[in-house]
């Protein structure tokens, strides 16, 4: 809607030659929204924060029709550079009260006499705050009736940006800041003992409300500890034990904080713990249930780049500091953060797998459901004053002394862009649907509030823009669908908190159940009106609503007449009914890591293959499970890494492992070994192993790469078998056995996993014959298409067609599922035949099992999943060439993706010219690099020549097995959340249908991607029908955050239930034991 329309004509200005124009590059450039009936006629008023001129508040007087009425009200707040305002009942008489951050003066409490007029009396309440203030958050985090404040806190801009002399100096023998620099600069001891000075972020405030509506400093005896750049706050309960927490996310390298209410006036930041990694340069944040499973999910924005030409011109050299960045922990990475409850202590990481990863400069978030379709959705806004991340434009410390930030860009021009909606199409996934619903405008954008303005039961939107008017969005989407029934409930609480912030409000009706919690301050500077909002789709009743009070009470209302808003109050009797009552699900696992750990030492991949898409050096560990002593109990071997030798454990008969001593696995620590496997090579009834030796580690010691076999005693003592094998340096990690050729003997195959130094081209891999124990290579005659059959992660034999052979499954990265069918003895490729060649990806793992009940073998396949930067389709793969791209000899990588059909390298300009410097002369600028395609960069003769490769399809999924004939089904959504590198099978709830288990995670990609750690395990329930539940974490019991690469299905304690044992790269062994169900 117009200004004319509603006359709210307020404009942040960016006005050049401010005295306080220092702030300009910073979240304060432009004022927040806040939003409450201040004269107590129903209807939403909106009070419009300014940085260099005076706030506005505008009164509704009727149907989205506005008046400005700041001079009457009193409340202009003259002029101080306002930030944030919250509209709270701070005095308890029922009317909203309003409180606003200023940068650098007092803050301002202005009071409300219940018709609008209001007086100012921070002072008097303890809230007169001089600070880099950024946000007002209210909540009773003490639960003791009345609102508490955390005072969100950025930095202070230092007038004339750094001064000439150094602003620290010498106390016994150590760096100090100088007293009268410390509000501006701290001092960060680095890994290398050296000090680094950098702007000092303010410690933020938590104040008690002392039940009069005076306010008491607790910050220091509260664990709220830390001095970050932040700019949002948001009060949430994490973990639903009825506690408000607060995350807040800060901007630049400070880390975010989750701080959980522990309940006794104290908080924890539990960030470590609890998110496998965060955004780098945390902005706006919001919570809400997104997928309807009765618990909040949490999404913080970042800066990340929507297009090509964004990214390659804003990412700038990877320095040191920003790799300690990425390393952690938790690891910043910058894009956005959408964190998945999983009903249990750790959070899952889903932008990517929902679509939200990427959205430019962002500032507010918004999650609402705006079409009242029972789902909620994500408004986003962006722009930004200036390109201050042009990586062009190069501003060192030296050129800061004497000079502030805002002196390097305030010629430069404007960074507008899009703002963003999302409309929740279910089971985490996200359309953009921004000028569909007329949100898209471009131009510079920051706080957001919502409210229902016209009182029609849907959310509107109010906006802040810079050099621009306020925005306002009447909600007209479901304007032609009748259908579309909402809900508006506003609460009534006792004084103190009249309008009962931090209540839960769950509502049942035929589609289900949703919950809000009322915390109307989210997003960046937003305040949204305090109501509970509710969209129906079609449902034609609310069965029941039940709100949960912060005083304890829990309330529950029936009779709820739709499409209109309701008010609740608080009872002021005490409900028998227990507030937050814990539901206690019998969880199907129960364990966790055990004292053994796999060790692999850091190695640089990078420095064989620069460009390398992921390291090639953690693959392990490998661990197999079978009776080596013939006692009758389940050991088992895990592989080692280089200079770590493998190691069996021995079964006890009190059910624990102890380590066997095995003096010929010590010999061969040098190895780095990906691959092991039980079988009886020597036919002599025990069990043999054989090790596989890969990785790249020992590039230049090729005779390390021999694989290995060992010969069981009988009594679980192994000696190398120097003369059983052929001579084999291929670096490989899969091994299989069977009896291809039916004589009676167990055969091998053998994966070759890659070529050191010349990834993606593939190495050979091997059918070794069995000859009475001695192993002949075989592969020529038998099937030659193994020699280049690309770089196989994994193996299995079984008898696809049902001819009484068994037939060898391979799955590859860069590649197919490969079918290799077994001719009486002789494995011919038929991948085409059977309808897999399309299907390329990075498959991981290969599991044979009748899923579907016909009678015939099906495959789980484990892939790389969907939370990642690379899209892969049929239409628009994503690529990687290895070529000769200097024409020096040299051979390189180049991974290429599509935007609007033209191939763009993924890799930016830094990186590409360190690894082939020939392209720093071709390309001197960032720009000039983003604006070239591919075949600009390296020319189309040299991508021609190249090796090319492509994946078209990224996840994990099952093969169903149609007579020899292959439907590839994905598994569901949320299994894709992780890369998945080990996959098992079992009936693990005894219903009589095989289910599926994945380990998930890869923490080890090129530095840029960021580590894929969302994983927790992945349990997975068959039906019977080819579909597939995943049980989530707190009915699972499965969580297991580390980096897995096997997983194995044993029964550990002889109940008849298949329990897991879990081996993860450089982390612990993990035992769970499958639970009875509960009676």
């Amino acid at each position: 809607m117009s200004p004319d329309e509603t006359g709210v004509r307020f404009t942040n200005k960016l006005i050049k030659d401010h005295p306080l124009r220092r702030v300009y590059n910073s979240g304060y450039v432009c004022g927040g929204i806040a939003i409450g009936d201040v004269n107590g006629d129903q209807r939403p008023d909106i009070y419009c924060v300014s940085g260099p001129l005076e706030n506005r508040l505008y009164v509704q007087t009727d149907t989205l029709k506005f008046k400005d009425v700041t001079e009457a009200a009193g409340v202009s707040g003259g002029d101080n550079w306002g930030a944030g305002a919250a509209f709270k009942d701070i005095d308890n008489d029922g009317d909203v009260d309003l409180y606003v951050c200023n940068y650098e003066s007092p803050n301002q409490l202005f009071l409300n006499d219940g018709h609008g007029h209001f007086t100012e009396a921070a002072e008097s309440h303890g809230l007169a705050i001089v600070n880099s203030s950024m946000m007002p958050a209210f909540c009773d985090y003490d639960l003791d009736g009345d609102l508490d404040l955390y005072l969100l806190t950025n930095r202070v801009f230092r007038k004339g940006g750094r001064p000439k002399e150094p602003p620290f100096e010498m106390v016994d023998g150590k760096p100090q800041v100088k007293p009268e620099f410390a509000r501006f600069y701290a001092l960060t001891k680095q890994a290398n003992d050296k000090y680094q000075m950098h702007d000092y972020g303010q410690p933020d405030l938590l104040l008690q409300n002392q039940g009069d509506g005076t306010f008491k400093d607790v910050t220091s005896d509260s664990g709220i500890i830390g001095d970050g750049y932040g700019l949002s706050a948001t009060w949430w309960d994490y973990n639903h034990d009825g506690k408000p927490d607060i995350y807040v996310a800060n901007d630049y390298d400070s880390p975010d904080c989750l701080y959980r209410n522990d309940g006794n006036g104290k908080f924890t930041n539990v960030l470590k713990e609890t998110l496998p990694h965060t955004s780098w340069f945390s902005m706006g944040a919001d919570f809400g249930d997104l997928n309807n499973d009765g618990l909040f999910d949490f999404l913080v924005v970042d800066m990340a780049a929507t297009t090509h030409f964004a990214q390659k011109t804003t990412m700038g050299a990877m320095s040191a500091a920003k790799l300690a960045k990425v390393a952690g922990p938790p690891p910043q990475i910058m894009r956005n953060a959408l964190y998945v409850n999983s009903g249990t202590a750790r959070f899952q990481e889903a932008a990517y797998l929902a679509g939200l990863a990427n959205s430019d400069w962002s500032w507010s978030v918004k999650i609402a459901d705006f079409d009242n379709d029972g789902l909620q959705d994500v408004f986003i806004t962006n722009g930004m004053a200036r390109n201050i991340n042009n990586s062009d434009i190069i501003v060192t410390d030296d050129m800061r002394i004497g000079h502030e930030e805002f002196d390097f860009y305030a010629d430069t021009p404007t960074r507008p862009e899009q703002n963003l909606a999302f409309r929740n199409e279910g089971n985490l996934n996200f359309r953009d649907v921004s000028k569909e619903w007329n949100l898209a405008h471009v131009g510079m954008s920051y706080a957001s509030a919502t409210a229902d303005l016209d009182g029609d039961g849907d959310l509107d939107l109010v906006v802040a823009n810079l050099d621009e008017p306020v925005s306002i969005y009447r909600n007209d989407i479901n304007s032609a669908q009748s259908s579309a029934n909402r809900l508006v409930v506003r609460l009534h609480g006792k004084n103190g908190n009249s309008q009962g912030i931090g209540s839960t409000v769950k509502l049942k009706s035929t589609s289900g159940e949703q919950i809000r919690q009322l915390i109307p301050t989210t997003g960046f500077l937003g305040d949204s009106e305090p109501i509970a909002h509710f969209g129906l789709a079609a449902d034609d009743k609310v069965d029941s609503l039940e709100i949960s009070w912060p005083s304890g009470r829990v309330q529950t209302v029936s009779n709820v007449k739709l499409n209109h808003r309701i008010d609740i109050a608080e009872p002021t009797e005490d409900l028998d009914a227990e507030k937050h009552r814990a539901e206690m699900h019998s969880k199907m696992f129960a364990g966790g890591p055990i004292s053994i750990r796999h060790q692999d030492d850091y190695f640089d991949d990078f420095q064989l293959q620069p460009l390398l898409p992921n390291q090639l050096s953690q693959f392990g560990p490998d661990l197999k499970f079978g009776d080596v002593n013939g006692d009758g109990l389940e050991d088992f071997y895990m592989t080692g890494s280089a200079g770590y030798a493998g190691q069996l454990f021995v079964r006890d008969s009190d059910g624990s492992f102890r380590l066997s001593a095995q003096a010929a696995f010590e010999i061969d620590a040098a190895a780095e070994d990906l691959g092991c496997h039980f079988f009886d090579a020597d036919g002599d009834g025990d069990l043999d192993l054989y090790v596989a030796s890969g990785s790249v580690e020992n590039h230049d010691h090729p005779a390390l790469y021999q694989d290995r076999l060992y010969v069981n005693d009988d009594n679980g003592s192994f000696v190398r078998s120097e003369k059983a094998l052929p001579e084999l340096t291929d670096s490989t990690e899969d091994v299989s056995s069977h009896d291809f050729d039916h004589d009676g003997d167990l055969d091998l195959f053998v994966g070759g996993r890659l070529l050191p130094g010349q990834y993606p081209l593939s190495p050979k891999s091997r059918l070794l014959r069995n000859d009475d124990g001695k192993f002949t290579d075989v592969t020529e005659s038998i099937a030659p298409e193994l020699l280049s059959a690309g770089m196989v992660t994994a193996s299995c034999w079984a008898d696809v067609n049902g001819d009484g052979w068994a037939d060898l499954m391979l799955t590859t990265e860069w590649g197919p599922v490969r079918y290799f069918e077994n001719d009486n003895g002789k494995l011919v490729e038929q991948t085409n035949h059977a309808g897999l060649s399309d299907q390329t990806g990075w498959w991981n793992d290969i599991v044979p099992a009748d899923l579907d009940g016909d009678g015939d073998t099906d495959f789980v396949v484990a892939n790389f999943g969907l939370v990642t930067k690379y899209h892969a389709s049929i239409d628009h793969p994503a690529l990687l060439y290895y070529g000769d791209f200097a024409q020096n000899g040299k051979m390189k990588l180049v991974e290429a993706e599509h935007e609007n059909e033209t191939l763009f390298p993924i890799r930016g300009k830094s990186c590409s010219t360190n690894a082939m410097p020939h392209l720093a002369n071709k390309f001197t600028t960032y720009r000039d690099f983003a604006l070239a395609s591919l075949g600009d960069i390296y020319s189309d003769k040299c991508l021609n020549e190249a090796h090319r490769f492509a994946a078209t399809e990224l996840q994990s999924g099952i093969l169903f097995n149609d007579n020899g004939q292959f439907t590839f089904q994905p598994l569901p959504r949320i299994a894709q959340i992780s890369p998945s590198l080990a996959a098992a099978v079992a009936d693990f709830n005894q219903d009589g249908h095989i289910d599926i288990f994945l380990g998930q995670n890869f923490f080890v990609p090129q530095v840029e991607t960021g580590r894929m750690d969302s994983g927790l395990g992945q349990l997975l329930l068959n039906d019977g029908q080819r579909r597939f539940r995943a049980v989530r974490p707190d009915e699972s019991g499965l969580t297991i955050p580390d980096d897995v690469r096997a997983v194995s299905v044993v029964d550990l304690n002889a109940d008849g239930r298949p329990d897991l044992v879990i081996a993860t790269n450089n982390g612990p062994i993990s035992t769970w034991i499958n639970q009875p169900p509960a009676k």
